[in-house]
Parts: structure tokens; sequence; C-alpha cells
């Protein structure tokens, strides 16, 4: 025999702390938020109490405070908002998954990039190559990326600083950053080709390009 116990619970009544009345509506304030050592000053959805004023937060708004102190501060420092996140996903077609394997990142990263986890600077510009139609080949413990590129029939391979505007070409091969090619030649099926050129003894020229 079997026993089920039904119970009817109903939603919690917002109780205003100042004066006692449970008449709330909703409104949107300034909300002062502290994250990662800094003031913010956010705005979003609160209760409103009817009668004296008095603000909190309610239930189901918590996490659009989250979402709204995280793009604040995502935009002081220059990264792509939650919903750019987004929308850069949706523009490239790709699923949560699709997106974190393209981007060479943990699947649980992208839901939480797109809400009020702040994705790191260099995680910031992958995904911005991601929507410039670049594709990332591989990342370095140091953090730099990698890219492959096909340019007037030449290709070429660039280290790029993953804080820096411009990047570092690769050059002649005495450098370390050749070498370091060199040890990645053979670690991702893209760069395949390279094995060809080295094959017919060719070299870089000064921009760092392998020249047919």
């Amino acid at each position: 025999m079997s026993i089920v116990m039904k119970t009817d619970r109903k939603p919690r009544k917002l109780v205003c702390l100042s004066c006692s009345q449970e008449v709330f509506a909703k409104v949107t304030s300034k909300v002062t938020q502290e994250f990662r050592g800094e003031t913010f000053n956010v705005s979003t959805e609160v209760m409103k109490c009817s009668h004296c004023g008095w603000e909190t937060i309610g239930p189901g708004q918590l996490n659009t405070l989250r979402v709204a102190t995280a793009d604040a501060y995502r935009t002081k420092h220059g990264l792509l908002m939650s919903d750019e996140i987004r929308a850069i996903r949706g523009k490239l077609g790709m699923s949560q998954r699709d997106f974190a394997a393209h981007l060479k990142v943990g699947e649980a990263s992208i839901p939480r990039w797109e809400s009020h986890t702040v994705q790191e600077a260099i995680y910031d510009r992958a995904i911005r190559q991601a929507a410039d139609g670049k594709i990332v080949l591989e990342r370095a413990e140091t953090g730099e990326t990698f890219e492959l590129e096909f340019n007037s029939g030449c290709m070429s391979y660039e280290v790029q600083d993953p804080l820096g505007p411009e990047g570092l070409i690769v050059g002649s091969s005495d450098t370390p950053e050749y070498g370091l090619f060199k040890d990645l030649q053979f670690s991702h099926p893209a760069l395949a080709q390279w094995e060809q050129y080295c094959a017919q003894q060719q070299g870089c020229d000064e921009a760092g390009l392998i020249s047919e």
C-alpha cells in the first residue's frame, strides 16, 4: 500500500520590513552592488512597497540582478555582455555545446557566460574571433591563440597576444615562436599542410608567410 501526501503550499507573501504592509508593485530601481572589489549602481527590477516605498528583491529577481551587475562590470572593462555572447552564438547557428567545442572550452562555460559569470579577457577575444569567422586552432597554457589563415595563395601562422590588438607574426626559424609552431604542427589536423611545405623545403619570408 502506498500513501500519497498532498501539500498545498501557497507562495509566501512579501512583508514590508518598514511598515509591515503586504502590497507591493514591480518597479525598476537603482541597486548598489559590490562585484570583484568594485561598486556598481545597476538598474534592475525590484518589489516596492505601495504604502511606504521600501524596496527589496523579490522572488525570481535575484538572477536578473546578478546578470545586470555582471554586465555593468563587462561594460566598464570592455567585455562582451551576456546578450551579445548569446547573439554571436545565435548568428553562428550553434548550440551551447557546439559553441563550447568551437571555442575549446568546457560545455558549462557558455551558459555561465550568457548569464552572470564574467568571461576572462582571453575568452572574450576568442568569442570575438568566432564572430569574425576565425577559427582558433590551439590555445597554449600561456594564453596565446593560434590561427591558420590563407592569403593570396600563401599560408601564414600567427601567434596572437590575447590582450594585445595586433598579435605577433611568426618570423624566421630561429625565433621562439617558430619553434612553438614546430611543436604544434602535428598536434592539430588543420596544421597537416605545414608538413607538406616542410617536405618541399620552403621557408618563411620576412612577413612570416610560407610561399608557394
